[in-house]
């Protein structure tokens, strides 16, 4: 069970966001962590997977980030273009910048950055 229907009494709201801070907090979610997406897109289907897997190997090299990826997106081909994604999460945003402007000229693939995806 879900732990928001505990929470449907309208005058539990404060409670649940109070609790909800604490889960985010503990899980490394934001507002207490940054979000960032990294979409790489190719024609080669290989290129993009060679592409994807060099630029999580090196952003994995820096201990402030934490790579999710890469994966495959649900919809990983549209109009003959392969893609791939890598998210990441730091403290603050400058770390992820940083990051993405050391790696976003090594790669043959189009590289699409998106901060704060979930918003």
């Amino acid at each position: 069970r879900n732990r928001i229907f505990e929470y449907l009494n309208e005058l539990e709201y404060l409670n649940f966001y109070e609790q909800e801070l604490l889960f985010r907090k503990d899980a490394g979610y934001p507002p207490f962590v940054r979000f960032a997406e990294i979409e790489l897109k190719h024609k080669n289907e290989a290129q993009v997977e060679k592409d994807a897997f060099l630029i999580a190997s090196q952003l994995i090299k820096n201990r402030d980030l934490r790579v999710l990826g890469p994966i495959k997106p649900l919809v990983a081909k549209i109009k003959k273009i392969h893609s791939q994604k890598i998210y990441i999460k730091a403290q603050n945003f400058n770390l992820i910048h940083q990051a993405f402007s050391a790696i976003h000229k090594k790669s043959k693939s189009s590289l699409f950055f998106t901060p704060d995806p979930l918003h």
